[in-house]
C-alpha cells in the first residue's frame, strides 16, 4: 500500500499562502489541518524549494549518496545548521531523515 495524502496539494497551497501573507498563523493552520507543526513547516520548506511541484507525494523513497549522507551528518554535527537548514542544502524533505532516534 502507498503513501496516501491527508491534505490535499490545492489545500497545502491555500495555508501555505495564507500563512505566507499573515492572514493566518502556523498554529491556526495546524489546528485546522489537526496537523503538528512540523509538519506545516515541511510543507513551508518543500514549498520554498520546489513549489507546487515540492508538495506532491511521491510513491518512493529517494536515495541519497554515501557522499550525501556524510556530508549532512557532518554539517549537523559539527553545527553548521539547524535540521532544517541542513535538510535544505541537501534537498531531503523531512527532517526525520537526519534526526537520531
Amino acid at each position: 500500500m502507498g503513501r496516501k495524502e491527508k491534505v490535499s496539494i490545492e489545500e497545502k497551497l491555500r495555508a501555505i499562502k495564507s500563512y505566507l501573507s499573515g492572514e493566518k498563523s502556523a498554529a491556526q493552520i495546524c489546528s485546522d489541518f489537526n496537523i503538528h507543526n512540523q509538519s506545516f513547516r515541511n510543507w513551508i520548506r518543500k514549498y520554498n524549494m520546489n513549489g507546487e511541484n515540492g508538495l506532491v507525494v511521491t510513491h518512493k523513497n529517494k536515495i541519497y549518496s554515501e557522499e550525501i549522507k556524510y556530508m549532512a551528518i557532518h554539517d549537523y554535527l559539527d553545527g553548521n545548521g539547524s535540521l532544517e537548514n541542513i535538510c535544505t542544502k541537501y534537498e531531503i524533505p523531512s527532517i526525520y531523515s537526519l534526526q537520531y532516534k
